[in-house]
């Protein structure tokens, strides 16, 4: 049995960062369209901040009225709007997860299609920008914008018949699978 250094983790963050191809190889998405599940993730918190507001203010006629069960009634307006508050994320994830399923071989046809259809210097541009975002800092940035530079140096060679760097060789062959190797 092989070992590999991909925890759980990592093997699902990349399966909703990856589409499939038409030859049923990886494409993976552009780190932008990626980086939009962090950008939304915050939101989550703020429903769960004005859910529990809302029901401590739902819930605050019974606190002055019965003052001896103020802690128990304080107790359970937490704990219901932290479990409406944890449902309504839990369905919102989920129903991404399902869309992503979905959509996960459409996706992957339509940007090999898209990225086909380029000119060279699209490419070329292409990779100079992402290989720039891929210099900043942020370990988690720069593996998704890895292989998503090693797909682009893939489609262009495709594409163009412009040979691969050495240098991207290794991501290149961890794009198609174990499958491949």
């Amino acid at each position: 049995m092989q070992k590999t250094g991909e925890t759980l983790g990592r093997r699902v963050a990349r399966y909703f960062s990856e589409g499939v191809g038409a030859a049923g190889a990886r494409v993976p998405a552009s780190p932008a369209v990626v980086d939009l599940w962090a950008r939304i993730r915050p939101a989550f918190w703020g429903v769960f901040a004005v859910m529990l507001l809302l029901s401590l203010i739902g819930r605050s006629a019974e606190l002055i009225d019965d003052p001896a069960g103020a802690t128990e009634v304080a107790l359970f307006s937490i704990l219901s709007s932290l479990l409406i508050a944890l449902g309504v994320a839990g369905l919102f994830v989920s129903l991404r997860a399902l869309i992503w399923i979905l959509m996960r071989r459409s996706f992957g046809r339509s940007q090999e299609a898209e990225v086909r259809g380029w000119p060279r210097r699209e490419f070329d541009d292409a990779i100079k920008t992402a290989e720039k975002e891929a210099s900043m800092p942020g370990a988690r940035k720069q593996r998704q914008y890895r292989r998503y530079i090693a797909w682009l140096y893939k489609e262009r060679e495709r594409t163009h018949g412009v040979p691969i760097p050495e240098r991207m060789r290794e991501d290149v062959l961890s794009l198609a699978g174990p499958k491949s190797r």
